[in-house]
């Protein structure tokens, strides 16, 4: 595999960044007497601006991704995540922990450059393996993170603010990797010097050649607008409908997922006081651990989703609407535990395959647009749904009330999914009959002028 350096760089920074053993306690961190901060004022004041900054860092990050070639945004990234950490171990202000949600909301909009710059330098038959390999090293970090930030807290060997601190630092460590990651001349030059001679013949073979216009063709992305750029990507699709429905599906599953993730910790409060300790990092754990588990396993499958289309979109929301239902009317903590693991594991699976898909269907210069879009979008629904239903701009919903919606949107759509596919069937089983007719035809007429010909030649034998 070409690029292996860069791709074990990569594998090594996403580890150190996710890397964040505070995740898992980071409402009881805010809300214990360190910090000294309510309920309310996380769940209502500092956790929904993180949607709001996501969404509005995702703008400019769409626009440019593919104008920077992904470098620079990996960069703002790995900086941001080391912003939130300061700002989560210094701040003591109301202000300051708002803040940490403004920069991590920048790192989450930042990470559309992550999968984007892999895909861009691996071959099409190598994306499902690197797929599966660099969310199955990033699931393992975090379950690693979790496993131990979990055992510290029940054997009491360490607190929150030392778990914290630990973020701030294995930020500051993946640093150094994406830096030799973007640029990888840094720490290859003897190694490109030895193997000069080779990468000259390499680049004379077809497989190179087609690399090399693939760059170029990069470049002349990168000099035109945003509206050419939409337009090269639509001329360049492989199936548009295919586009249409996965990134309906993703836009939808990942805002109305990502707003479980956003809140679940409040949802879990009222529900732990019946027990003594606290086991979101196991929960962290066990879920991580099984999401690395099917991401991987998924790099090794052979199977043709494509053909699935319809039935893994409208089964996977019916599954989700089913699966939200019962976290919202649980009062059984165990119960919301094993919920959630089983709708993220779930969600990881299926985004591994529409990642996958959505990369084999879209010209390599514009998957870095096309990934920054759905994103840009899911982010817009849920700083939507932020802003109407947690805010109390016009609604003030519930954890609780907020996952029935859930429920219910994940309910219509799976309707809409099952129409969506049973008319692509229906358009596409009348495309083969009318190109099976236009066959048909085109035989009758091949048929009929063989036999005027042969009629023809009989008459001249018969006149000569």
């Amino acid at each position: 595999m070409k690029h292996k350096f860069i791709i074990i760089f990569l594998c090594l920074y996403g580890f150190f960044k996710e890397f964040r053993p505070i995740t898992p306690f980071l409402t009881p961190f805010l809300i214990s007497e360190k910090k000294g901060f309510t309920k309310n004022e996380v769940y209502e004041s500092v956790y929904p601006l993180w949607a709001y900054a996501h969404f509005v860092f995702s703008i400019p990050i769409v626009f440019f991704t593919d104008y920077l070639n992904f470098k620079p945004i990996l960069l703002i990234e790995s900086l941001s995540l080391i912003a939130t950490g300061f700002l989560l171990t210094f701040g003591r202000s109301l202000f300051s922990i708002q803040m940490t949600q403004i920069t991590y909301g920048c790192a989450t909009a930042s990470e559309i450059a992550f999968m984007s710059y892999l895909y861009t330098i691996v071959h099409e038959n190598e994306i499902v393996f690197v797929t599966g390999l660099i969310r199955g090293v990033i699931l393992l970090s975090k379950c690693l993170c979790t496993s131990v930030s979990q055992l510290g807290i029940s054997l009491k060997w360490f607190n929150l603010t030392f778990i914290n601190e630990t973020t701030l630092v294995m930020s500051i460590l993946a640093l150094p990797f994406v830096i030799l990651a973007i640029f990888p001349k840094m720490c290859l030059k003897n190694d490109s010097n030895k193997n000069i001679h080779n990468d000259i013949e390499e680049r004379k073979t077809l497989k190179n050649c087609e690399k090399i216009n693939d760059n170029e063709k990069g470049r002349r992305m990168r000099t035109l607008n945003f509206i050419e750029r939409i337009k090269h990507v639509k001329d360049n699709l492989s199936d548009p409908i295919l586009l249409l429905v996965w990134s309906s599906w993703w836009i939808i599953t990942s805002a109305l997922i990502f707003q479980m993730y956003n809140y679940i910790q409040v949802h879990w409060t009222p529900l732990q006081t019946e027990t003594k300790n606290i086991y979101n990092g196991l929960v962290e754990f066990i879920n991580t651990l099984l999401g690395a588990a099917v991401t991987l396993s998924f790099s090794r499958l052979k199977i043709n989703w494509k053909k699935g289309t319809g039935l893994i979109t409208s089964i996977s929301s019916i599954f989700f609407s089913f699966s939200f239902a019962i976290l919202a009317e649980t009062t059984n903590i165990y119960l919301s535990y094993t919920i959630y693991v089983i709708i993220n594991v779930t969600y990881l699976f299926l985004i591994a395959v529409a990642s996958s898909i959505l990369a084999s269907i879209v010209d390599v210069s514009g998957i870095g647009i096309i990934f920054g879009i759905v994103s840009l979008l899911a982010s817009l629904l849920q700083s939507f749904m932020g802003f109407i239903l947690i805010n109390g701009n016009i609604w003030t919903l519930s954890t609780k009330e907020q996952f029935s919606l859930n429920s219910l949107v994940f309910l219509l759509s799976s309707i809409l999914f099952i129409i969506v596919s049973c008319l692509h069937a229906t358009i596409k089983s009348e495309n083969e009959e009318v190109n099976d007719d236009t066959i048909d035809v085109n035989i009758k007429s091949e048929t009929k002028s063989i036999g005027i010909f042969q009629t023809s030649e009989s008459v001249f034998k018969e006149f000569v």
